[in-house]
C-alpha cells in the first residue's frame, strides 16, 4: 500500500464516539465547504460550556467535523487550509503533537490563496517549542522567516520567539540579531519597543549595563517624535517606553552598583 502524504496523515487518526454533522449530497450551494466548516466551527465554540467530562469526546467530533472539509471539498482550498490549523489546535489539546503538525501541513499546502498558510507555518513552530523539540522548532521558525507567505505580524512574530529560542539556547549573539531586525525592519511600533526591550534585558542578563544603555537610549531617539504628540498611537508609544522592564532595571542595577562604591 501507498503511504500516505505527511500533510494527509491527521485525517487517518480514529475519533472514538465522535458523533461527525456529514452532509446529504444535494446541491453545492446548498452545503458548501463553507456550510461544513461553519458545522465544525459550531462544535468548537460549544467546547467552552461542555462539561469537563464531555470535552474531550467534543473535542474529538470538533475534528473529525473540520476533517469532513478536506474529505469532501478538496478543491476549496482556503476552506481546507482553515479547517486544518483548527484541527491541529484542537489536536494539540487532545496531545497529538504529529497529528497536529501533519494538520499544519495540510494547511501550508494548501493556503497559499489565504493567510492559513502563514499561520500554519508559525504555529507549528510553536508548538515544537512548547513541546522542547527546540531544534526542530529552529528549523521551522526558520521556515517561517524564510518563506514570502509569512509577512506582517507573523513574521515579527516568528522573528520574536526565534529570538527568544536561541537566547534560551545559548545563541545569544544570534537571538541579539534576530530582535536588532525586528526594530529595523517591523512596521508595529509597539513590537519595535518590544524588541528593543528584549534586547536591553539581553545585555542586563550578562551585566553589561552600559550597552543595555545605548539600546534604551536608540529606542527612545527612534520614537522622539511622539513624545510631543497627542494623538492615540503617540500616547501608547510613549507608555510602551515609559513602561520598559529593562528601564526599571538598569535603574535599580545601577543604584546597586554606587551604593557597592560608597565607602
Amino acid at each position: 500500500m501507498t503511504p500516505l502524504p505527511a500533510a494527509l496523515m491527521w485525517m487517518t487518526v480514529a475519533v472514538e464516539g465522535a458523533q461527525v454533522p456529514r452532509m446529504q449530497p444535494t446541491t453545492q450551494a446548498q452545503h458548501s465547504a463553507q456550510t461544513q466548516l461553519e458545522a465544525a466551527e459550531a462544535l468548537r465554540v460549544g467546547l467552552r460550556t461542555a462539561p469537563a467530562e464531555a470535552r474531550s469526546a467534543r473535542r474529538r467530533a470538533a475534528i473529525e467535523a473540520y476533517r469532513e472539509v478536506q474529505r469532501r471539498f478538496p478543491r476549496a482550498h482556503a476552506e481546507v487550509a482553515e479547517a486544518a490549523v483548527r484541527a491541529a489546535r484542537l489536536l494539540v489539546d487532545e496531545g497529538q503533537l504529529e497529528s497536529a503538525l501533519a494538520a499544519y501541513e495540510q494547511a501550508i499546502e494548501q493556503g497559499a490563496a489565504s493567510g492559513w498558510r502563514s499561520r500554519a507555518l508559525v504555529e507549528s513552530a510553536h508548538e515544537l517549542r512548547r513541546a522542547g523539540l527546540y531544534a526542530r522548532a529552529e528549523v521551522a521558525y526558520e521556515r517561517a522567516m524564510t518563506s514570502a507567505a509569512v509577512v506582517g505580524g507573523d513574521r515579527d512574530e516568528a522573528l520574536d520567539w526565534s529570538a527568544r529560542l536561541l537566547a534560551k539556547r545559548g545563541a545569544v549573539m544570534a537571538a541579539r540579531e534576530r530582535w536588532r531586525r525586528l526594530t529595523r525592519e517591523s512596521s508595529d511600533a509597539l513590537r519595535r519597543i518590544e524588541a528593543w526591550d528584549r534586547l536591553a534585558n539581553q545585555w542586563l542578563d550578562g551585566g553589561d549595563i552600559e550597552a543595555a544603555a545605548g539600546e534604551l537610549h536608540l529606542v527612545r531617539a527612534a520614537f522622539e517624535r511622539h513624545f510631543e504628540a497627542q494623538d492615540e498611537l503617540s500616547r501608547r508609544i510613549v507608555a510602551a517606553l515609559d513602561g520598559m522592564s529593562a528601564l526599571r532595571r538598569a535603574e535599580r542595577m545601577i543604584e546597586r552598583r554606587v551604593k557597592a562604591t560608597q565607602p
